[in-house]
């Protein structure tokens, strides 16, 4: 965070408890915009240094592909482990509905893509940068179904099956079933770590990640 930055987020932190406290100097509307201001732009420098780090390790598992670096293919085993697990749990645990893409055209389309990642994987095909491609496609689809608030059982299927994938490619960067350079695992553990940061501090699921 760079200094002028850090002053704003001081002055509003400062104003936030004069509000609390009932003796704002400002008017509270001047007090909330310094807030909101102030938040948009950490929220703002937090999504380029997020982007960045996607940026760079993309690049670079693009480049390990093209030297042979591709997922074990005894990933997508577990790939098809956590995928069952998901559709059990939003079945049985949750009462979905997830065999009928009218109720569900979301995650229908997740779990045909985590379908297809697992036969790729298991094939030798994909690498850091494919797998990364397939998570950004999830990561729509799921906005999507978050996005219509009369699709319960889209919501609850997509967010079941896109949280397996996360934790199988969480555990694929810190297990190493990796065939290429390890220091691509260390690029894209940091900007998956990032972009958690990112989500947890400003609430947001956002298309940048």
């Amino acid at each position: 965070m760079n200094q002028r930055l850090a002053e704003q987020r001081r002055a509003a932190e400062a104003a936030a408890q004069r509000i609390v406290r009932g003796g704002a100097t400002e008017t509270d509307d001047e007090a909330a915009a310094l807030i909101n201001d102030t938040v948009r732009r950490m929220q703002t420098q937090s999504q380029q240094n997020v982007d960045e780090l996607w940026t760079n390790a993309r690049a670079a598992a693009q480049e390990d592909y093209g030297a042979g670096g591709r997922v074990s293919a005894s990933a997508g085993s577990r790939l098809r482990t956590l995928q069952n697990q998901a559709t059990r749990t939003a079945r049985v645990e949750r009462g979905a509905v997830i065999d009928d893409p009218a109720m569900a055209p979301n995650a229908t389309r997740i779990n045909a893509i985590l379908d297809d990642v697992a036969e790729q994987v298991e094939a030798g095909q994909l690498g850091l940068n494919d797998i990364d491609i397939y998570r950004k496609q999830i990561a729509n689809y799921r906005r999507q179904a978050m996005a219509n608030p009369e699709a319960a059982m889209d919501q609850i299927v997509s967010l079941e099956l896109s949280r397996a994938f996360d934790d199988w490619m969480d555990g694929l960067l810190g297990q190493g079933a990796y065939s290429g350079d390890g220091a691509i695992l260390a690029q894209f553990r940091q900007a998956r770590a990032a972009t958690r940061r990112h989500h947890q501090e400003f609430g947001v699921d956002g298309p940048q990640d």
